[in-house]
């Protein structure tokens, strides 16, 4: 069986996020590979956000489905700048 470039670089991508992964993976899937690449990055504005506003938007979020309807969240919001960057610091 022949490596592709692609099962390589979805094996690199996911051995970078997940140190214990030391199998081969055995497809180069399009969708896994879409999926495994996939990251987030967010720039936030100095302005906040509207209390109510903040509140709906929780509930909206606590509301969504989960896997097996588990409902195993909590929503942290930091609004203090310096405990904001220790946070960050550990990441």
């Amino acid at each position: 069986m022949t490596i592709t470039d692609d099962e390589n670089l979805l094996q690199q991508q996911l051995q970078q996020r997940f140190e214990s992964i030391s199998h081969p993976v055995p497809i180069a899937n399009p969708t896994l590979l879409q999926m495994a690449s996939r990251s987030s990055c967010r720039q936030f504005t100095p302005e906040t956000i509207d209390p109510d506003l903040l509140k709906t938007l929780c509930a909206i979020a606590l509301a969504s489905p989960t896997k097996s309807d588990l409902q195993q969240r909590d929503i942290v919001i930091i609004e203090d700048n310096t405990i904001r960057a220790s946070i960050n610091a550990l990441f």
